[in-house]
């Protein structure tokens, strides 16, 4: 069932602004903050307001259509590639890095039924590391 149809099952509504925001989620994988995503979501929608990209993304948060992650820089990030992959934290520069997922598939464990798992993993990254060597 694709997102509109659940939208929709929820008696809400699949706005335009909350397409364009979703849209511009699933074609990056940078985890944009709000502010990016209104930079971004504004070329789409021009009379778009930032309070209605935030109160949009805490929707679809709260939703379970996207994903919100906090980072060391103390805002939030969104990811609507929500199935599937964990996280690497840059502790140095807050970039947020997708892994691939190695979890087991299974459903079931001794506390109940797994609908789905996020993994958080901190360090540093790549470039970091190759900056600090200099």
């Amino acid at each position: 069932m694709d997102i509109k149809t659940k939208i929709n099952k929820t008696g809400d509504r699949l706005t335009k602004q909350r397409q364009a925001i979703l849209d511009y989620l699933e074609s990056v994988y940078s985890h944009p903050t709000a502010e990016v995503i209104y930079k971004n979501v504004k070329k789409e929608v021009p009379n778009i307001s930032l309070g209605t990209v935030y109160r949009n993304l805490d929707y679809l948060h709260s939703h379970g259509y996207i994903l919100e992650i906090s980072s060391k820089d103390k805002k939030s990030h969104y990811d609507a590639h929500i199935h599937g992959h964990d996280h690497f934290i840059c502790e140095s520069c807050n970039t947020i890095l997708d892994l691939k997922s190695k979890a087991s598939n299974k459903s079931k464990c001794e506390l109940g039924k797994i609908k789905s798992n996020i993994n958080y993993y901190f360090g540093i990254c790549n470039k970091c590391l190759k900056l600090n060597k200099k």
